[in-house]
């Protein structure tokens, strides 16, 4: 991962903070690979949920591409305490999905850290471990 990834990611999250309250919420999609077919204005407090577990249906680990807010939500702060405390450039992950899935962990079950994690599903509509047999397929 890049120097430029990183500070993207951190400039994001900042901006993400800060711009939350002047809309009715704020949606963050960081990949540009998603098609909004349906809108996200029901949604409230959604992580997208990266994998679930088969057998209770929960998340198991969370990403970054997709977060939605209401004003003043804590997580969007600790998401930014985290990055500064453990920024990490030589690992993979480590200062996006795996950071908001760190964070989330930390904090569930505490007052006024509701959110939701919808399945992948709800945001891919093909798992990103099947994209390569489908390229084949297609081109």
């Amino acid at each position: 991962m890049t120097a430029h990834h990183h500070l993207s990611l951190k400039f994001t999250l900042m901006v993400f903070q800060s711009s939350v309250g002047q809309l009715e919420n704020l949606v963050y999609l960081k990949d540009t690979y998603i098609i909004i077919l349906k809108s996200f204005r029901e949604l409230k407090n959604a992580i997208g949920a990266q994998t679930i577990d088969l057998d209770t249906g929960k998340w198991c680990k969370l990403n970054n591409v997709v977060m939605i807010f209401d004003e003043g939500h804590p997580l969007l702060y600790k998401f930014i305490q985290e990055f500064a405390l453990t920024f990490n450039g030589k690992k993979w992950g480590h200062n996006g999905p795996y950071l908001v899935s760190t964070v989330v962990s930390r904090v569930t079950g505490r007052p006024g850290y509701n959110f939701i994690g919808p399945p992948p599903m709800a945001f891919y509509l093909v798992d990103w471990s099947k994209i390569g047999s489908l390229s084949t397929q297609f081109f």
